[in-house]
C-alpha cells in the first residue's frame, strides 16, 4: 500500500482527477463487488486527498507571487483571454 500511496503522491493534479474521475464512473457503475468496491472507494479518497494537497500549494504558490513589498496580498482579478 505504500507504494500506491507514493505513486499517488507523484501523480501530476491533472492526472489526479483523471483517476478521480475514473474512480467515481467505476463505482457509479455498480458493476464491482462491495468488497472490490470499498477498495476502489478507498483509492479515491486517497486520490483526492493527494489533489487536494496539490491545490493547497498552488494558493500558497500563488499568494507568494501576488504579495506586494510589504507583505500585504493583492487582490488581482483575473481576466480570462479571448481568443480573436
Amino acid at each position: 500500500m505504500a507504494t500506491r500511496r507514493t505513486n499517488i503522491e507523484k501523480m501530476s493534479f491533472e492526472v489526479l482527477l483523471s483517476e478521480l474521475e475514473k474512480t467515481v464512473q467505476c463505482l457509479e457503475s455498480g458493476d464491482e463487488s462491495l468488497d472490490k468496491s470499498i477498495e476502489i472507494f478507498a483509492k479515491g479518497m486517497q486520490l483526492a486527498k493527494a489533489a487536494e494537497a496539490k491545490l493547497h500549494i498552488a494558493e500558497q504558490q500563488i499568494e507568494l507571487l501576488t504579495k506586494d513589498a510589504q507583505g500585504n496580498v493583492q487582490l488581482e482579478i483575473f481576466e480570462e483571454q479571448k481568443e480573436d
